[in-house]
């Protein structure tokens, strides 16, 4: 009997060793890949437009003065907001990771939609055409994301614009804006995001929907005469007046999103431009 305890207590120290250990390489993980302790300084500034031959005007009230500029003012009322990485495949639900495995993959997330407030930067501007129709695009010479080539290699601009003519939801990378980043993988598979999660926070990942700012970009001209880009963002009907929604984030499954991006702060412009 004593000898089939002793086996039983050896076996038992081994199990506890080994759940242990197991929590350890879990935790010891995650903080390799990002820790949750710090976060990315961001200071919102402004949003502006810019047109040739109509009149597109920005206002952060859809009842409010339209004008050339106005204060971006995201939920919150903050002066500076804390980015820490969140996933999405679609700007309405958001998760982050909590587990990773051996490999410094991601492999247990929480629904965090109810708490992205303190997680990313999101708000709303609203843009009309006076009396004329009009294309809208990016301004490339006046949008500005004031941060360092890691950030800005991890982090996305998701937009939804929705007017008379549809709504339009896009999920931009801002690789345009950076070079050099590391880069280390943080998924199983590469080029992927959280689309949902099961009762065990495993996730179903789904292809990045994220796309190239670029091809949604105006030519501007250094008199600031705009011709149409490649890609329209949306065409608006005279008068209108269009709601744009717009998420600041970092990308928790990018391969970029490590500890490099910590500790940055920043600054956001975002401008739009339009054309008949």
């Amino acid at each position: 009997m004593d000898d089939n305890l002793k086996k039983i207590e050896s076996s038992l120290k081994r199990t506890v060793l080994l759940i242990v250990l197991l929590l350890f390489t879990l935790i010891s993980a995650t903080f390799a890949w990002f820790t949750f302790n710090t976060a990315t300084n961001v200071t919102p500034m402004r949003g502006s437009v810019s047109g040739t031959g109509i009149t597109l005007l920005i206002s952060d009230d859809p009842d409010g003065v339209f004008e050339k500029e106005c204060n971006l003012n995201p939920y919150g009322g903050m002066d500076e907001y804390e980015l820490e990485p969140v996933s999405t495949a679609n700007l309405d639900t958001f998760f982050e990771a909590v587990a990773m495995d051996e490999n410094n993959y991601a492999i247990r997330f929480r629904d965090v939609t109810d708490e992205i407030d303190s997680k990313l930067i999101r708000g709303t501007v609203y843009l009309k055409s006076v009396k004329k129709d009009a294309m809208v695009y990016l301004d490339p010479s006046k949008l500005m994301f004031d941060y360092g080539a890691q950030l800005l290699s991890s982090m996305r601009l998701g937009l939804r614009i929705t007017g008379e003519n549809g709504s339009f939801t896009y999920i931009f990378r801002l690789d345009d804006y950076a070079g050099g980043a590391e880069e280390l993988q943080t998924v199983e598979t590469e080029g992927t995001v959280v689309g949902d999660i099961n009762s065990d926070g495993e996730a179903q990942f789904e292809d990045d929907p994220s796309i190239q700012m670029s091809d949604y970009f105006a030519d501007v001209d250094a008199d600031g005469f705009v011709t149409p880009g490649n890609e329209v963002l949306i065409e608006l009907v005279g008068d209108e007046v269009a709601t744009v929604e717009y998420w600041f984030y970092i990308e928790g499954c990018d391969n970029n999103t490590f500890n490099e991006v910590q500790d940055t702060a920043g600054a956001v412009t975002l401008a739009f431009a339009g054309c008949e």
